[in-house]
């Protein structure tokens, strides 16, 4: 069995996601600097993206880049990066590069590259990531 169906199988066409709904970007919640802000995962963003009050010390220039989002539909474009220090509500801590932008549909976006990082595995069936390299924990997600 391969993530809850059969090796070679499919889940039926139109199955119905226990938890969130097809249309909808996954969320989790985080606390940066003892607040506690809507996380959207989204697959379709290369790189984490956060509202610049949230970044963790002073942001560095990088070559100027476009980045395309799922989430929102929306194009940035940046030339700095800043870190991210976060802990998720069930006392995970990271820290991750992050490009700051300040009009999101979310105080924090994470990408593919925080996906990778941490070696999250996201189950949308259930309605949650894993999430943690040495401290693996599952978090439900908010929305």
């Amino acid at each position: 069995m391969f993530g809850g169906m059969p090796r070679g199988r499919s889940p039926p066409v139109g199955a119905a996601l226990n938890t969130i709904e097809a249309t909808e970007t996954p969320a989790i919640k985080l606390l940066v600097h003892e607040c506690i802000n809507l996380a959207l995962i989204d697959t379709g963003a290369s790189r984490t993206l956060v509202r610049s009050k949230w970044i963790t010390g002073p942001t560095t220039s990088i070559p100027a880049m476009q980045l395309r989002l799922a989430a929102g539909n929306q194009t940035i474009r940046t030339d700095q990066q800043g870190t991210l220090d976060a802990r998720t509500t069930t006392g995970v801590h990271f820290q991750c590069p992050a490009i700051p932008v300040e009009d999101l549909q979310a105080d924090i976006i994470l990408g593919v590259s925080w996906l990778i990082e941490q070696q999250d595995v996201i189950d949308l069936t259930r309605g949650c990531i894993h999430i943690g390299r040495e401290q693996r924990q599952t978090i439900h997600f908010c929305r």
